[in-house]
């Protein structure tokens, strides 16, 4: 929990789109729970057929050790088609066991052909990565199943989709095993599900792979040990204008990894695929009505990207598409009144999308 008195906020008011330095930002102080997460990003642009993340061989690209899934966990991916063919990603359970193993989920697997993203400022609520993150909120996947039976060392697909080239795709499941499983994700040339299992037992796909380095985070292959960022904020609202913001999803809001690999990230530094979900309790102790504004925006202005931010939130049960560019980074989402001598309670929920940059803020400002 993270209590914050009056004192806490500084005196003024922001101008329309400021953000707080990250030095100004109040950390939160929970830590990240949840299942774990499955995720595929490295390479994010792929030039070949094979596999591009799996978690059943020791000395795959540096992986440390396998690792096997059971129970519930969650799936992430985003890749591009840099190859000058139609290419097909299968997601691909196979089961390692001597018993049947059961499988139940659901998901959505999208790409910008069928989710076009235009350029801002018309990218507001739009693109393959908002759409599975919306998806989720809206709790509407497109894939779902419940009692898929895999043998012993056979394979079950659990979804695939056809790639253009330089197509997106985003993806984002929710599984559960009644015993352990391996997860692929697997590019063919055909869509056969025989040829991408085939494919799964020999070489990685070739493409673009970021590890890490000096300057350089990398990006994510592996299995994340949590998928759940939730933290409640209670704040005493000031009886002057003033304003504070909150930490979200930086580098260091991340979790280790129970297997990556070796060439990949060794923590989660952008949390793609994660959900926060968040309460934020206002208390005005004062005689007067207080207004009080919340706003989200990102922190990094200076990226030469389109959007720094591309997602839906959940507020109080109200969807608000969010969008923050480098000349725009903050969003208004909503001004509460807080009676005198009362409490509110506002419930924030969004599922971090892809093609974000990494570090956001939360700003509460009390303006009246």
């Amino acid at each position: 929990m993270v209590d914050i008195d009056s004192s806490q906020w500084k005196s003024g008011l922001l101008s329309p789109s400021e953000i707080l330095s990250k030095n100004d930002l109040i950390p939160l102080t929970s830590r990240p729970s949840g299942n774990p997460i499955w995720k595929s990003n490295n390479p994010e642009q792929f030039t070949s057929d094979g596999w591009l993340m799996q978690n059943s061989r020791d000395g795959e690209r540096g992986s440390r050790r396998y690792t096997n899934l059971s129970g519930s966990f969650a799936i992430y991916l985003f890749h591009i088609n840099q190859t000058s063919r139609n290419k097909f990603l299968h997601l691909l359970a196979t089961n390692p066991g001597n018993s049947t193993l059961t499988l139940s989920g659901s998901g959505s697997m999208l790409n910008n052909r069928d989710f076009p993203l235009p350029p801002p400022p018309t990218r507001r609520g739009k693109g393959q990565s908002y759409q599975v993150a919306r998806d989720w909120l809206d709790n509407s996947p497109r894939v779902s199943f419940n009692g898929i039976n895999i043998q012993p060392a056979k394979a079950s697909e659990i979804d695939r989709i056809r790639l253009s080239p330089k197509n997106m795709v985003d993806g984002r499941f929710e599984l559960t095993a009644s015993n352990s499983v391996f997860i692929y994700n697997v590019i063919t040339s055909t869509g056969n599900f025989n040829d991408a299992v085939n494919l799964s037992q020999r070489s990685a796909a070739q493409g673009i792979i970021v590890s890490p380095g000096t300057g350089r985070l990398g990006r994510e292959g592996g299995i994340s040990r949590h998928s759940l960022w939730s933290e409640t904020i209670t704040a005493e609202i000031p009886v002057t204008p003033s304003y504070l913001g909150l930490e979200l999803n930086t580098r260091q809001q991340t979790t280790d990894y129970l297997m990556r690999l070796g060439d990949s990230s060794f923590e989660t530094f952008g949390n793609y695929g994660h959900k926060y979900d968040l309460t934020i309790t206002l208390t005005n102790s004062s005689n007067s009505p207080r207004n009080v504004r919340l706003s989200f925006a990102s922190n990094d202005t200076s990226a030469s990207v389109g959007s720094l931010y591309n997602g839906p939130i959940r507020l109080n049960n109200r969807i608000i598409d969010v969008l923050n560019t480098p000349s725009e980074p903050s969003q208004t989402l909503q001004t509460f009144t807080v009676n005198p001598s009362t409490t509110i309670n506002i419930s924030l929920e969004f599922y971090i999308p892809g093609l974000i940059t990494i570090g956001q803020q939360l700003i509460l400002e009390s303006i009246t």
